[in-house]
């Protein structure tokens, strides 16, 4: 018998529910509640948020100082912390203008992380640090060669530069021309003054990847001062 009006009172309420539609004034009142209660609640959790994660960065860069600004060269907006006083303000302006993570000046004098090229080049330092480390165990003379790279600097790039290549035109499956970054922009440009191949669209991609990596090249070594 209980077991009959157990099932005789879900029927009733599954009964009703079926009656209910979204458009009824009992379940958007509800459901507004229950929005309110979600906002109150992350309003509430914000500020622990912003505190922690402002921790968080703080221990990063102050533990691992190296790899936090070699990669903030790579990013557009950084993630930092700008001090509130006047005073630390400045210095840290000067900080980052000094590591070459804000832009100043003529664009071309600094790594601009979201022109094209350079998030092609970006990329593919990306690729060649990944195979640094997945192939560190192979035999081969690529591998050993790929293991024998000091991190990049200026005084370097020149042996980056055949594995940079390399990754690139690995990433675009050899045909960059078609799907880089800076495929687009550089087809305009060169068809400004010829009748372009894409041999002649990827030569051009290729001729300014490798411009593009000195001036990262740089740009890393004045990060690491």
């Amino acid at each position: 018998m209980v077991r009959n009006y157990a099932l005789r009172k879900i029927q009733q309420v599954h009964s009703r529910m079926k009656k209910k539609t979204w458009d009824d004034p009992e379940f958007i009142e509800q459901f507004k509640e229950l929005e309110a209660q979600s906002l109150k609640s992350e309003k509430k959790k914000l500020p622990t948020l912003l505190a922690d994660l402002s921790q968080r960065l703080q221990q990063l860069m102050e533990n691992h100082p190296k790899e936090y600004w070699e990669a903030v060269i790579t990013m557009d907006p950084i993630p930092t912390l700008l001090p509130r006083k006047p005073a630390a303000q400045k210095a840290w302006h000067n900080e980052h203008i000094e590591k070459g993570i804000l832009l100043k000046g003529k664009r071309g004098r600094f790594f601009d992380p979201t022109s094209p090229i350079n998030q092609d080049v970006i990329e593919a330092y990306e690729a060649v640090q990944s195979m640094q480390f997945q192939w560190k165990n192979h035999d081969d003379p690529y591998s050993q060669n790929l293991k024998a790279l000091e991190p990049l600097s200026e005084d370097n790039t020149s042996a980056w530069t055949r594995f940079i290549v390399d990754a690139y035109m690995a990433l675009h499956k050899g045909r960059p021309e078609h799907t880089a970054h800076a495929a687009k922009c550089t087809r305009h440009r060169v068809s400004a003054r010829k009748s372009p191949t894409d041999a002649d669209i990827r030569n051009e991609l290729i001729r300014d990847l490798k411009a593009a990596l000195k001036v990262f090249a740089r740009d890393l070594d004045r990060s690491r001062l």
